[in-house]
């Protein structure tokens, strides 16, 4: 009888593994005898890979079920249980679906000591949530994982991408990656296609073909080399690179060039997804559609269309279409799809609209099933308690005890978290500042050396010029941007730069122009400003940019001898908040009849920086020049 037994389970286990490899067999029994889940989950790992026929996916995910029911008191053999079914949805593209599963399990788990698991079911969902484009979610996962993983664990770089901060993107990017710019190996190659990545999406694609072209360049080197084992990826990812590069192409309208490229790119896409779902299908259908349309094959640009239809990609799809029927001359099929294209275009708009609400809901949904929770236990307690007046006053004093302890262990451990968190997010705010930092000083530096480049390039020019007339007035304009320089370097060494201290501002400028014309030491200068009147930056360097214009202007025109009498006033005063400006000179002065300010470079800029401040120059000569205007100081608005 025994005998018979062994021999019906023999053929029990022959006709099971009939219809798959001998080799699946095997792995699937290591499986099924392996105790220890974390083994478990690692055998699973290449059966996936296998793509292995032993199990279906809603066989698989109704045995995994009932593997939770088993351990349900065993965290780790939860949590393992977990990313296997995560690895099932994953091997299928069923993104939606591993998200909700790692959602369950990390907020009810979220208290769990075991941070670094949680951690990982974190990156996890990061990354899907990346492949899905779901921004909103990207930031909520970013939090919590502010509260759970190390900051180190915490990156932006595609979240920055993806909200249009090009610059913040690509040094986060750096950092988190190590970035090495010349070096060659595989991943050097791909970073520098997610560079050229985060420039397409700005649509700079000039850059975008610079990265996609050094990173070719570094995978194919990397190619005829034998460190990389896994040729198969490694061919995908050049694949992938050719199909960056022709999108490129496309924008650069070398249509027979992008065609080539995309089509290597579908050929080791295909290869490398074979059995699953290729991601990126959907643009490889558009791209090649625009192509054939631009090259006017018809036939093959409807083909590629329609294949978006079969997708499901209305938004290209109807866009494609209209184009279609309107190189065809039938504009009222191309006027359809256009209102198709447009209705489609509104609806995705309010999605991403509704995403970070939805996802917001989805965090409440979770709260609320954790509160319902603690009442059930509650309400199970109470019904536990006894009738007897003793053991109810007994419990009551234990409650209490035992609800202080917990209370007072419960706010031991939210001090602790906080204080975590308050690091974590201090540290975060640190870092942003200093990133911030970083830019601006890199701006301003920018700006300086531009200004140099651009007085030494017109000093060179002056050099070659031979008629004193002409070289007096190019002195004269180079001059001008030596001075928009300085005041620029002076602007930046306040320490605040929203509140300019006036009298400083104007002292410093004089001194500069001293420096310039050595013959100002003669002319007498009066300042006659508050030392209390502060006023905002743009204001400030207009304001500049007029009193050196005009202490120029009275330089080289008002005084016709150097003599100690020759004088030039200056009043800056404040009143409820109204600047007023009062410049006048005791020169030969001019005729205004004669002297048109459209004409002369000086007064015209004069009026046009006066026109910044909001105001206009009234600009007299009698005895001498007088300048008098008034302006609303920003500060006190």
């Amino acid at each position: 009888m025994k005998f018979l037994n062994i021999f019906a389970i023999f053929l029990f286990v022959i006709n099971s593994f009939s219809q798959v490899k001998k080799s699946d067999s095997i792995i699937y029994v290591n499986f099924l005898n392996e105790k220890n889940y974390e083994n478990k989950k690692n055998i699973f790992k290449n059966i996936l890979k296998g793509n292995s026929t032993i199990k279906s996916t809603e066989e698989w995910i109704k045995f995994f079920n009932n593997e939770e029911r088993k351990n349900k008191s065993d965290f780790l053999a939860l949590y393992n249980i977990t990313l296997c079914k995560v690895f099932l949805y994953n091997s299928e593209r069923s993104l939606e679906k591993s998200n909700e599963i790692l959602y369950n399990f990390y907020y009810k788990f979220k208290n769990n000591p075991e941070k670094e698991k949680l951690c990982r079911l974190l990156n996890l969902l990061f990354r899907n949530c990346e492949k899905l484009n779901k921004t909103s979610e990207l930031l909520i996962i970013n939090k919590e994982k502010l509260e759970t993983c190390s900051p180190n664990t915490i990156v932006f770089y595609d979240v920055y991408s993806k909200l249009g901060l090009l610059d913040l993107a690509i040094k986060n990017f750096k950092v988190s990656k190590s970035y090495k710019e010349d070096e060659i190996s595989f991943e050097n190659g791909t970073n520098q296609n997610n560079l050229g990545v985060f420039y397409k999406r700005e649509k700079e694609y000039d850059s975008a073909f610079y990265y996609f072209d050094k990173s070719l360049n570094i995978l194919e080197k990397v190619k005829k080399t034998d460190v990389v084992k896994d040729n198969k990826n490694l061919n995908y990812w050049i694949g992938l690179v050719k199909g960056n590069l022709g999108e490129c192409f496309l924008e650069f309208k070398n249509y027979n060039k992008a065609l080539e490229l995309l089509t290597e790119e579908e050929l080791q896409s295909r290869l490398f997804y074979k059995g699953t779902i290729w991601p990126y299908e959907d643009d490889y259908y558009k791209n090649m559609a625009i192509c054939y349309l631009k090259t006017d094959k018809l036939s093959l640009a409807k083909k590629y269309t329609d294949s978006l239809f079969l997708k499901k990609n209305i938004l290209s799809y109807s866009k494609l279409k209209s184009a279609y029927f309107e190189i065809i001359k039938r504009y009222d099929s191309a006027f359809y799809y256009n209102k198709l294209y447009i209705e489609a275009s509104y609806l995705t708009e309010k999605q991403n609209k509704q995403e970070l609400n939805t996802s917001i809901l989805k965090l409440l949904d979770f709260q609320e099933e954790l509160i319902s929770q603690k009442f059930k236990i509650t309400e199970i307690e109470n019904e536990n308690k006894s009738n007897k007046k003793e053991f109810l006053i007994i419990f009551s004093i234990l409650v209490v005890l035992v609800v202080f302890i917990i209370l007072l262990i419960n706010l031991i451990y939210k001090k602790n978290i906080g204080k975590k968190i308050i690091e974590n997010q201090n540290e975060a705010i640190n870092n942003s500042l200093l990133e911030k930092n970083v830019l601006l000083g890199e701006l301003h530096h920018r700006v300086k050396n531009n200004f140099q480049i651009i007085i030494s390039i017109l000093n060179l020019q002056l050099q070659k010029i031979n008629n004193e007339e002409f070289k007096n007035t190019f002195q004269y304009s180079i001059n001008r941007v030596t001075t928009i320089a300085r005041i620029h370097d002076k602007l930046l060494k306040n320490n605040n730069l929203n509140e300019i201290p006036l009298k400083d501002y104007i002292e410093n400028i004089l001194t500069d122009l001293k420096v310039i014309y050595n013959s100002l030491h003669t002319i007498n200068i009066n300042i006659n400003v508050d030392r209390k009147i502060f006023i905002y930056i743009d204001q400030t360097q207009a304001l500049g940019l007029i009193i050196n214009e005009l202490i120029t202007n009275s330089y080289k025109y008002a005084f016709s001898n150097n003599n100690n009498n020759n004088l030039i006033n200056l009043t800056i005063s404040e009143k409820e908040g109204i600047i007023y400006f009062e410049y006048s000179d005791n020169g030969i002065g001019f005729d205004l009849n004669n002297i048109m300010i459209e004409n002369s470079i000086g007064l015209k800029l004069i009026q046009r920086l006066a026109n910044q401040l909001g105001t206009k120059a009234d600009i007299t000569s009698r005895e001498g020049m007088e300048t008098t205007f008034s302006f609303k100081n920003k500060l006190d608005l």
